[in-house]
């Protein structure tokens, strides 16, 4: 059915106008929250840094950041499902609730809830369980710990799903265009630096993730020749800020 509706009576209906203010400043922060994500994810599983949780609650600053940052894209999502979009083949606007959520479901839908889901943290509590109920059986609960390491450090790999979230900036991006009326050229020449910048970025997580084992037996490699000084001598990391840079180049 096609009828005519203003921003107002579509919000009367608890639908969110995609071209609203509210929701732009909305895309705005979450834009922002995404570009935190995908530079702090490939740091934590390329430098093997991660946040500590107790649970699935956070115990470090870092950590709590991330867990809130986790609860703005759970929110995102349920935004989404009520976000009405432009039908550009019946050239009309789609506020029905089963279409949104219908066209959300077989789009980003999976992708945003892949990269929301805690993975780890319910594998991690899976594996307290299972080795609490394991303990009487010395080799069943090593067995129990090596398997549910393998499978943390998968869940680990799946938070990269977030990076895929940096396909959805490029939308914002070209919102923030239309709102702050840039130069085209100049817009386009900050995107080709945040592209550059996010390739080196992903390239030195991506070495130092390839190396991590090498670098911690002290065998010879490029990592143990740049840090040499830098480790200390009774075995352990350098900092991480000298791992990033000399990864980096």
């Amino acid at each position: 059915e096609i009828v005519e509706e203003t921003p107002v009576e579509i919000g009367e209906r608890n639908i969110v106008y995609h071209q609203g203010p509210a929701k732009l400043r909305w895309d705005g922060l979450v834009g922002c929250l995404i570009m935190y994500s995908v530079l702090l994810v490939p740091v934590q599983i390329g430098f093997n840094r991660y946040a500590k949780y107790c649970g699935f609650w956070p115990c470090e600053p870092v950590a709590v950041v991330d867990f809130i940052v986790d609860i703005f894209f759970g929110a995102d999502l349920i935004i989404c499902c009520r976000t009405s979009y432009f039908d550009e083949e019946e050239d009309a606007l789609i506020t029905a609730p089963k279409m949104i959520f219908y066209h959300y479901f077989v789009g980003w839908f999976w992708v945003d809830f892949l990269s929301v889901f805690p993975f780890d943290l319910v594998i991690s509590a899976a594996m307290g369980a299972a080795t609490g109920d394991s303990a009487s059986g010395e080799e069943d609960g090593e067995s129990a710990v090596f398997s549910f390491t393998k499978l943390i450090k998968v869940a680990r790999l799946l938070r990269l799903l977030k990076v895929v979230r940096l396909a959805k900036l490029s939308k914002y991006l070209i919102q923030l265009e239309d709102m702050i009326g840039v130069n085209p050229v100049t817009f386009d020449l900050l995107k080709m630096t945040m592209d550059v910048v996010f390739i080196g970025h992903m390239l030195a997580c991506l070495w130092w993730y390839l190396t991590d084992g090498v670098i911690s037996s002290r065998s010879e490699s490029w990592a143990a020749e740049s840090l040499v000084d830098l480790l200390p001598p009774d075995g352990g990391n350098a900092p991480l800020n000298q791992q990033y840079v000399a990864s980096l180049y």
